[in-house]
C-alpha cells in the first residue's frame, strides 16, 4: 500500500469513483469558509452535499492534496 501511495497509483480526489466534489470545488469551499461569511451548512446546501462532508473538507480530513 505504501508503495502504491508513494507512486500516486492510489485512488484519491477525482480519481476515486465515488467523489462528490471536484478539486476546484474543494478549493472554493475552503476559501469561502475561511472568509468567515458562510457556515458549513450554507456551503453544504450550495454544493449539494452533507454538512459533515464540508466539515471534513475544511478540516482537511479529506481532499488532503487539494490546494
Amino acid at each position: 500500500m505504501k508503495d502504491m501511495v508513494s507512486k500516486n497509483r492510489s485512488m484519491f480526489g477525482e480519481r476515486q469513483h465515488l467523489h462528490k466534489l471536484t478539486e476546484d470545488q474543494v478549493v472554493t469551499i475552503r476559501a469561502l469558509y475561511a472568509g468567515g461569511n458562510m457556515t458549513q451548512q450554507d456551503l453544504a446546501d450550495q454544493f449539494g452535499v452533507q454538512r459533515t462532508t464540508i466539515g471534513r473538507v475544511v478540516r482537511r480530513k479529506t481532499w488532503l492534496r487539494a490546494a
